[in-house]
């Protein structure tokens, strides 16, 4: 017969062992810093500014575009970018005959990664702006953000902007999607 006693314990220490290893792999950098939140959570674009940015004049096709690097910024026609390889964002517009609807998103595409999503719509005839709220998200969550403006006339210019961050080990990266339409 089976001593009850030793098996339980060599169990234990079978399952102990086999935890140990797995806890010995998660190190500091497997987890989200409350550095990259915070730098996340504090980051204001200037939104209004990156509005004005945007030319209609010679726009590219709105096939999606992707950079690889942090520091390539385009505010033309952008409606998919990569950020490094921590996120990747979209904007999205769309209207009818009384509202314009803009949104984007930012999926993390790795667990140590802080990303937010700041969408805002522009009637550019009448330069009114309506900002969306900040969301954010950590690891491989996706974040979304949105706003809405009225339609008031037809044939006017309107531009979803989405700014994009991921932070990841106390550096934050920033881009931005634009989409554009006449409703």
């Amino acid at each position: 017969m089976f001593d009850t006693k030793k098996v339980l314990i060599s169990s234990s220490l079978a399952f102990s062992l086999i935890m140990g290893g797995a806890s010995a792999y998660a190190n500091e950098t497997d987890t989200i810093s409350s550095k990259d939140k915070a730098l996340t959570e504090a980051f204001e674009p200037n939104i209004e500014s990156l509005h004005d940015s945007i030319d209609f004049e010679g726009a590219p096709a709105s096939s999606p575009m992707q950079f690889s690097t942090a520091s390539a910024w385009d505010t033309v026609n952008i409606p998919f970018i990569q950020i490094v390889d921590l996120a990747e964002g979209s904007s999205s517009i769309s209207g009818t005959t009384t509202k314009v609807n803009s949104s984007g998103k930012t999926k993390g595409l790795k667990i140590t990664t802080t990303t937010s999503v700041t969408n805002s719509v522009k009637n550019h005839d009448t330069n009114k702006i309506v900002a969306g709220s900040k969301s954010m998200a950590i690891a491989k969550f996706t974040c979304n953000s949105s706003a809405s403006i009225a339609n008031t006339s037809k044939k006017q210019r309107y531009s979803s902007l989405s700014i994009h961050t991921a932070t990841n080990q106390g550096v934050l990266y920033s881009k931005n999607t634009v989409r554009y339409a006449i409703f």
